[in-house]
């Protein structure tokens, strides 16, 4: 049943549902990661031809093309953390503070745990180090307070259901 897996997967499915066509939300956040990946090395300096090449190859990697077409949460988490990744990447590319743009990154990666969370602590992980490390080098703390609290909302919402389904804030119903 839905109750056996995080949240975040099923509401992602359920996106799908209200338009009566779930299938849809898989190729979307696909083409969506696609996007994020392109805006990621865009924004990361590397040279035009470089980028297109490899987002090209990302686009049709086989992982992409077939999780895409499935109903799997593999495809939905990859693309909250590559929205993650382009959030970071804007957000620490420039010596301005960039607080929006943090507060971003810290919302997918939220959103990314509630779907998958240990891949989403994976990449949670070097982010906030990479934004604390900033933070103190270049006094920009609201960046990095603003992408905890980004990461705090949906962590919430998901401690919340899980309590109203297992009787705990980190247990899943697989675990149960």
């Amino acid at each position: 049943s839905w109750r056996q897996f995080p949240p975040g997967g099923p509401a992602m499915l359920a996106v799908g549902e209200l338009v009566r066509s779930p299938w849809i939300v898989n190729p979307i956040c696909g083409g969506i990661s696609v996007a994020a990946f392109a805006s990621a090395l865009g924004w990361s300096g590397i040279r035009a031809g470089v980028a297109m090449s490899a987002t090209l190859l990302f686009a049709c990697a086989p992982f992409v093309v077939f999780q895409s077409a499935s109903h799997m949460n593999h495809v939905t988490s990859l693309m909250w953390l590559l929205v993650a990744t382009a959030a970071l990447v804007r957000a620490t590319s420039s010596s301005a503070e960039r607080p929006v743009a943090a507060f971003v990154c810290g919302v997918a990666l939220g959103i990314a745990a509630t779907i998958r969370p240990l891949d989403a602590g994976g990449w949670a992980l070097p982010a906030a180090v990479w934004l604390r490390v900033r933070a103190v080098r270049t006094g920009h703390c609201r960046a990095f307070l603003l992408s905890g609290f980004g990461v705090a909302l949906p962590m919430a919402c998901m401690m919340y259901l899980n309590t109203r389904m297992t009787g705990s804030p980190l247990q899943f119903g697989y675990t149960v």
